[in-house]
């Protein structure tokens, strides 16, 4: 089950998304966990984001900063 933002599909609208979305790709976990940490910080719905690593050793789901 996919969740999709109210509205993103409506004509015109600048925040349309198509999932699933790449926002930016990393060489280390750190640095993907330090972005989810920034965008976090600025407000952004980070529950709605996922860390993917390659060659598939885990798939984590944010739930929220990491305190």
């Amino acid at each position: 089950m996919s969740m999709r933002t109210p509205g993103a599909n409506l004509p015109g609208n600048p925040l349309r998304l198509e999932y699933p979305q790449s926002l930016a790709v990393y060489d280390e976990y750190t640095a993907a966990q330090k972005a989810v940490d920034y965008l976090s910080d600025n407000k952004f719905p980070v529950e709605q984001l996922m860390i993917v690593g390659t060659e598939l050793k885990r798939i984590e789901r944010i739930t929220g900063r990491l305190s």
